[in-house]
């Protein structure tokens, strides 16, 4: 019981992000700018996939993946990575969660994969980074 609150707690917070990529929708292709606004709403989703977003956005097109990277400048699962990366490192400079509740609620299964995909995009492990953003507001603060 104690973790449903705690992660509807942290979605409460992922909702009030806004990710601005400078991702200008209006000059994607269609089927680039649907997958987008797709994985605005599903990107913390733990079962997404390519497939998925295919799938729901009824997107024929199998070259997709091509085409989103070269309006967006990455991959689909890369984008997501990134999205769900940027999210985490707002909730770990909270200070509010602990880092296995901030890896579920922004869409990783298990830990230990946040973990990796963390280091694969920050350089440095989500612990570390919470420690650094801690000590840095705790600076600032006197």
């Amino acid at each position: 019981m104690e973790v449903r609150l705690s992660l509807d707690h942290i979605r409460r917070h992922l909702n009030t992000f806004q990710v601005n990529e400078g991702i200008q929708k209006e000059a994607c292709a269609h089927d680039v700018a649907t997958a987008l606004a797709f994985i605005e709403q599903h990107a913390f989703d733990p079962t997404f996939s390519v497939k998925q977003l295919k799938r729901r956005c009824r997107l024929k097109n199998n070259n997709i993946s091509s085409r989103f990277k070269l309006y967006v400048g990455l991959g689909i699962q890369r984008y997501v990575e990134k999205r769900r990366i940027e999210a985490a490192k707002k909730l770990l400079a909270l200070d509010q969660f602990g880092i296995y509740h901030i890896a579920v609620a922004v869409g990783y299964a298990h830990h230990e994969t946040f973990c990796r995909a963390f280091r694969r995009v920050e350089g440095c492990a989500p612990s570390a980074y919470q420690a650094e953003a801690v000590a840095l507001r705790h600076r600032n603060a006197a």
